[in-house]
């Protein structure tokens, strides 16, 4: 576990979680974040993208063996037409103890489910990596607001980021944007 700033830590780097023939699916990094457990996943596949607006037919779960609960988060995907690249942002929410936890990936675009062990050895990825590291950036003027970034993540001509401001006061509901730049 290497630590960014307080608020703000990686558990997993980028890496390729299966990669056959037609299909790629790789994580943009697993991290810790002021808004809680957070992934970004890049599925590479030749076919065409789901039209705008569309949910992506996700299911991304984290579970304990041999306990019947999971944690579901709900997709946010980009995707740009023509590349077959789809990026696809997961929040889990706060997450006590995430060594032990499993994270399961179904989607109809894969050849199986795909599951990671979150306390296992990280693999690199010869496809998916950071350009910027993940970071806290400075408050902008006086707010109370915290702003982070969850890594600028390349992927072959690609670049995309999650950024996200969030701030103390619990009735601020924190803010974020998504971009990717082909």
């Amino acid at each position: 576990m290497t630590e960014s700033s307080p608020t703000l830590i990686v558990l997993r780097r980028p890496e390729t979680l299966l990669s056959d023939a037609d299909t790629r699916l790789s994580h943009g990094g697993i991290l810790t974040t002021p808004s809680g457990l957070l992934t970004i996943l890049v599925l590479e596949h030749p076919g065409p993208p789901p039209p705008d607006g569309d949910t992506p037919p996700w299911t991304v779960y984290l579970a304990r063996p041999g306990h019947r609960h999971a944690t579901l988060a709900l997709p946010d995907s980009f995707s740009v037409a023509g590349s077959g690249v789809q990026f696809t942002v997961f929040n889990f929410g706060p997450v006590p103890d995430p060594g032990d936890l499993w994270m399961v990936i179904h989607h109809p675009q894969l050849p199986h489910s795909v599951s990671l062990g979150l306390g296992s050895a990280p693999a690199q990825s010869a496809t998916t990596r950071w350009l910027a590291e993940p970071d806290v950036l400075a408050s902008p003027g006086s707010q109370p607001a915290q702003v982070w970034h969850t890594g600028l993540l390349r992927i072959g001509d690609l670049l995309f980021t999650h950024l996200e401001a969030s701030a103390d006061d619990p009735g601020l509901v924190p803010a974020f944007i998504d971009v990717m730049i082909p």
